[in-house]
């Protein structure tokens, strides 16, 4: 008997269960299907815009590694690409890849001019990247440090252009933060601004160009008078050094020819003497 007994409670207490699900779903049936709905289409325009995302960003990451620097206009180009890339992407990482591209391709180019000077202009587009990458990313220590090593870099360069010797305070400034920068103890990056430090005298030294050096021209004889640095006279000859080959003109070594009067003189008949082998003249 309490077996059947609990058997109709259990029985009674579904039917009234499913009464009143059937009453609920009477009442907020179409709201239940509406909010089922809404949850259902936006799970699908999630999974949509994940996906438009991550191939969008795939993109711009072909689109990036695709750039080449290999003159000024191709690396302005890149540069140009690169902020455009940045601005249009929420992805953080990416964003931070592209601004190190950036200040990248610029110092890149900023050495690599045919006059052996760093390019003024590539390094203010170097510097302006490094600045945006502080501001953005404080907190990613690979990233600071690599701005502060390359911020030191660009004062060192810009020295060499203007010998301002105040620049050395300043790169001092940068790669201090890096050596007191927690986050980077025993990280590469904090071993090379070391290394830069303990070097920075050497590094900002001006250089005093010599005046340049005239050659000394050494005067040598020539036929016909001495050849010389202008100035020289026939009065006041330059004197030949020691040791010096000296050509003589060879017209000056020859006997003068005897002009016709001269042999009238000596030879009342016009005919040339005749000489015995003893020197004494024989009769005619």
């Amino acid at each position: 008997m309490k077996a059947t007994r609990r058997q109709e409670l259990k029985t009674n207490e579904l039917a009234q269960t499913l009464e009143e699900i059937r009453n609920f779903l009477r009442s907020y049936g179409n709201y239940v299907l509406l909010g089922v709905i809404c949850i259902a289409v936006i799970a699908v325009v999630w999974v949509y815009m994940k996906r438009s995302s991550a191939e969008a960003l795939a993109t711009a990451n072909q689109e990036m590694n695709s750039l080449t620097a290999d003159n000024d206009e191709a690396a302005q180009a890149a540069i140009t690409k690169l902020t455009q890339l940045g601005a249009e992407s929420s992805d953080e990482a990416f964003i931070c890849e592209t601004l190190r591209m950036r200040a990248s391709v610029a110092m890149e180019r900023a050495h690599a001019h045919e006059t052996g000077e760093p390019s003024a202009e590539f390094l203010d587009a170097a510097q302006a990247a490094y600045d945006e990458l502080l501001r953005r990313f404080p907190e990613q220590a690979t990233a600071v440090g690599a701005a502060l090593c390359g911020l030191a870099t660009i004062e060192e360069d810009r020295f060499i252009l203007d010998g301002d010797l105040s620049r050395k305070d300043k790169a001092r400034g940068f790669l201090e933060r890096v050596r007191d920068n927690s986050a980077l103890t025993g990280h590469p990056i904090q071993t090379v601004a070391l290394d830069r430090l303990n070097k920075l005298d050497e590094t900002f030294v001006q250089v005093t160009l010599a005046p340049p050096i005239i050659p000394q021209i050494t005067p040598v004889t020539q036929p016909g008078g001495v050849i010389g640095p202008m100035g020289a006279t026939p009065d006041n000859p330059i004197p030949v050094e020691v040791g010096e080959t000296v050509r003589t003109n060879i017209a000056d070594l020859q006997p003068d020819a005897a002009s016709p009067e001269d042999d009238a003189a000596e030879s009342p008949s016009g005919a040339p003497e005749e000489t015995t082998p003893d020197g004494a003249e024989q009769a005619p």
